[in-house]
């Protein structure tokens, strides 16, 4: 199985589009479409990663653990908060803070970046 081929698997899994994803990568879906044949771009395969909450590893070679470890989840999902500039590193921190004591984490965790991929709001 190629990595467009898992992409589009997840993708489908997640009930995501390719206009979502092409607006997370600032791109077309017609370039994505074209994917189809030439595969991923090095340059968009983290990207793409992130976006449907995978490891970089499982959607590049399908030999390890499809899911994100929670660890890089938060990482990322740090990033893209700072990143949008309505976080400060003390709300990030006080999220994080709350989401430890949550029993559904990784969920909320995941739900969270994929929030931020299709430009809605986080819900608390």
């Amino acid at each position: 199985m190629s990595a467009w081929e898992r992409l589009v698997r997840e993708m489908r899994r997640k009930r995501k589009s390719f206009v979502s994803l092409a607006d997370a990568l600032g791109t077309s879906k017609g370039n994505i479409n074209h994917w189809k044949l030439r595969g991923i771009p090095q340059k968009y395969m983290r990207q793409c990663a992130e976006f449907v909450g995978c490891t970089l590893e499982w959607l590049e070679f399908g030999d390890s653990d499809r899911r994100m470890p929670l660890e890089e989840a938060l990482r990322v999902l740090a990033e893209h908060l700072q990143a949008a500039g309505d976080y400060d590193k003390a709300t990030v921190v006080a999220l994080f803070t709350t989401l430890a004591h949550s029993p559904h984490m990784y969920e909320v965790v995941h739900n969270g970046l994929a929030a931020l991929h299709l430009g809605k709001p986080l819900e608390s």
